[in-house]
């Protein structure tokens, strides 16, 4: 199973995104902004990043951006709870950025699970490596 680092300011919704992975075999490790994660990251590597795009230090769009240097083939699910409006707003903007995919808050376990399993599907179609830094 995957390596999955849950990036969200919000305790409670990293406990809950961690126990629905954990529940399906997956090791997950949390971080609460972006600039812990780029710490994770750098010292227990991951396979798969899940990030929210409102956070205080380091936001999501910033982390993602930060993630095309440091590991380009990392694929990220970005999370939000503001709605994208006419196509301008945080998911959208992950999108640009170059998020894999993208969750609405609230999601269910089924959405989680499947956006992750699609993700791993995704990346051994393409021959990438799930991860450089795992």
């Amino acid at each position: 199973m995957a390596r999955i680092l849950v990036v969200d300011d919000m305790e409670l919704s990293r406990l809950s995104i961690s126990a629905v992975l954990e529940g399906f075999g997956h090791h997950v490790i949390e971080a609460e902004d972006g600039v812990e994660c780029m710490k994770r990251l750098k010292a227990e590597g991951a396979d798969i990043l899940i990030t929210d795009m409102d956070m205080p230090n380091m936001a999501g769009d910033e982390l993602i951006e930060k993630l095309a240097d440091f590991d380009p083939y990392l694929p990220v699910i970005a999370i939000s709870g503001h709605d994208d409006l006419n196509g301008v707003g945080p998911l959208d903007t992950a999108r640009r950025l170059g998020a894999w995919s993208v969750l609405h808050k609230p999601f269910g376990a089924g959405e989680l699970v499947n956006a992750v399993d699609n993700m791993m599907k995704e990346a051994a179609a393409s021959g990438a490596p799930l991860s450089a830094t795992a």
